[in-house]
């Protein structure tokens, strides 16, 4: 035996807890290809190590992008429009 707990697969509320995010938050992140896995038609499911992975390399890169000067959709979406 290694001693090394199992990871378990955890629901969107749960995620979002685990994250300090909300639901919402976690459904768009889905959308934009966190990593997840479809149970049935409707469940979906997350391991929280690669789900916190995704978002951190996630921050990273537009962290970096904002560094460098090139906009994001997130810094678009704060524009004022014309």
């Amino acid at each position: 035996m290694t001693g090394r707990l199992q990871e378990g697969y955890v629901d969107a509320r749960e995620l979002a807890h685990l994250m300090a995010v909300s639901e919402r938050t976690i459904k768009r992140w889905v959308a934009l290809g966190m990593p997840s896995e479809t149970w049935g038609i409707r469940t979906r499911r997350f391991l929280p190590s690669q789900a916190i992975a995704w978002a951190r390399a996630r921050t990273t890169m537009d962290t970096d992008n904002r560094r460098s000067g090139e906009r994001t959709n997130a810094t678009r979406a704060q524009e004022p429009r014309r």
